[in-house]
């Protein structure tokens, strides 16, 4: 019986940690793909982060100290049904405009990649009702509209390169795969 029951804990811990490693391989090979990242126009809410130590989400400013395990966010929503269509992939057709306008996108900014923008002047250049341009994956995360973006610009100045972007979110997942 304990044989059993052992065998039985061990077979549920191999699926559950096959299972795992391979919804990291599927999000590494979905966002280490430049191909699958289209430039959507967004408009900007504002920015938040969440303090993985607190477990608290607040107002991002670049006088906050963050860490490797804190995450920054730049909310937006689209600007435009047409947008908003494309970047949920044609199945938000049924939603009315009051809803779209709404719903907000997450775009979650790795550490390396919000250093660019802070050191491009980004959040002093920048504020809520702002027209940006992203590159961003149409892959959302099962907890809310969130999603990674690897460039960021507006009509007049680049604040992140599509390639150093991407760079940079492939370095922190390959990171975060090591531990």
């Amino acid at each position: 019986m304990k044989k059993s029951v052992a065998l039985d804990l061990l077979v549920v811990i191999l699926f559950m940690t096959t299972l795992l490693t391979s919804c990291s391989k599927i999000l590494y090979q979905h966002l280490s793909n430049p191909k699958l990242y289209d430039e959507f126009s967004m408009i900007v809410k504002g920015f938040e982060y969440w303090d993985a130590d607190t477990k608290k989400q607040g107002v991002y400013t670049t006088d906050i100290e963050l860490d490797e395990s804190d995450t920054v966010y730049i909310v937006v929503y689209c600007d435009s049904r047409e947008t908003f269509i494309n970047f949920y992939g044609g199945i938000a057709d049924w939603m009315t405009d009051e809803m779209i306008s709404e719903e907000y996108i997450y775009l979650k900014v790795c550490k390396e990649n919000n250093d660019v923008l802070i050191s491009n002047d980004f959040y002093g250049e920048i504020s809520s009702g702002d027209n940006i341009i992203v590159s961003a994956t149409h892959f959302v995360f099962f907890d809310k509209t969130q999603t990674f973006m690897c460039s960021l610009k507006t009509e007049n100045k680049l604040y992140l390169d599509f390639d150093e972007g991407l760079s940079n979110i492939v370095k922190m997942m390959e990171a975060e795969n090591k531990k």
